[in-house]
């Protein structure tokens, strides 16, 4: 359900959790918030991306004071079945959602730009978003299964004077930027629709 519609709807659910452990997934709707509309609750607030759809995703977690280490821990692996979970503190969670949450639109913008590239130079378009697609996902396998760093594997994969160092040359500083721009922006929104949301 959307934010602005959620006191409603939980004024009118609250006799009915009383003595529940709850999850939302509500973005911009701190624990405090539900935890005066549950008072007889357990709240817990999960951040779920899109991937976990694919069985692939992140979510960051957080618990409210009530919470018993049997809620955590039953939260944490019904998420964690459908990706990663990471628990955290609740003043972490918009840098989690700017980043794991809006994350799979940068990476699928930078498979866009990949396949245009190729494109543009000759490739058959499916054939290209398919390689490139394959590319994604073995790196990410690697990277998780490996638990190597990112620039680690940047290294291996680069050779000294190579044409993967030219091509990194060329779009590394401005991908910094506009990733750490990107993250900033969305932060930069976030507060402003939960500024919105109060």
């Amino acid at each position: 359900m959307k934010p602005q519609v959620l006191p409603a709807v939980l004024k009118e659910l609250e006799p009915l959790l009383a003595g529940h452990a709850v999850v939302s997934i509500a973005a911009g709707v701190a624990l405090d918030a539900l935890e005066t509309a549950l008072p007889g609750s357990r709240v817990l607030r999960a951040m779920p991306n899109l991937p976990v759809q694919a069985l692939s995703g992140a979510t960051a977690l957080c618990a409210g004071d009530g919470c018993t280490r049997e809620d955590v821990g039953l939260v944490r692996d019904a998420f964690a079945a459908l990706g990663v979970c990471e628990l955290m503190r609740e003043d972490q969670l918009d840098v989690a959602g700017a980043v794991s949450g809006c994350g799979p639109a940068y990476f699928a913008l930078i498979a866009d730009q990949l396949v245009r590239a190729g494109v543009e130079r000759g490739l058959a378009a499916g054939a290209c978003r398919r390689m490139v697609l394959s590319t994604m996902r073995g790196t990410a396998c690697q990277l998780l299964g490996s638990g190597e760093h990112p620039r680690t594997y940047m290294e291996r994969v680069t050779s000294p004077g190579g044409t993967t160092a030219a091509g990194l040359r060329a779009m590394e500083t401005q991908t910094f930027w506009a990733t750490s721009e990107a993250v900033e922006a969305a932060l930069e929104r976030n507060a402003e629709l939960a500024g919105g949301a109060a």
